[in-house]
């Protein structure tokens, strides 16, 4: 299996009713045109091939910009760190994840 060059974004997904204990859920941008529900989101990493690889269950008023160093850190820690491609969308763009991903 290929760990060299690994997809990876982020998505919501609204939960209904009272959500009592639900720590991460959270009333955010929602990508299902649900603001009146509380949410997660949810970080996925691929490979080209679409096998997950891993996974994080981010608060549902996380931005997208703001888990990238998470989701690396965390691949990083189970693969080992060779050289690697991260593929994201332009909303994980930010100087602050370019300098990140460098230093990586």
């Amino acid at each position: 299996m290929r760990f060299e060059f690994l997809l990876y974004d982020i998505t919501s997904t609204y939960l209904e009713g009272t959500v009592a204990g639900g720590t991460l859920a959270w009333r955010g941008y929602s990508c299902d045109q649900r603001p009146d529900c509380r949410q997660v989101c949810i970080g996925l990493v691929v490979t080209p091939e679409g096998l997950p690889v891993g996974y994080e269950v981010f608060a549902g008023n996380r931005t997208d910009v703001t888990t990238l160093p998470q989701i690396v850190t965390a691949i990083e820690e189970k693969y080992g760190q060779p050289e690697r491609i991260c593929v994201v969308d332009r909303g994980m763009v930010s100087d602050d994840n370019l300098a990140f991903l460098r230093a990586h």
